[in-house]
């Protein structure tokens, strides 16, 4: 089983065969606009501190 993060999935969607379906199924292409939010606060405390402040 392969795990990947938000971005990675978006990217692969993209530029990878094996992903076509899903990424027509989505409805992505060239001129699509992807919003990504990143929970990364849940696992870098200190890290999220000194970005969002």
């Amino acid at each position: 089983m392969t795990f990947i993060t938000t971005t990675g999935l978006v990217n692969a969607m993209l530029n990878n065969p094996e992903y076509k379906n899903m990424k027509d199924e989505l409805g992505l292409n060239e001129n699509s606009v992807v919003l990504v939010f990143s929970t990364e606060g849940n696992t870098d405390p200190d890290n999220y501190k000194a970005i969002a402040g």
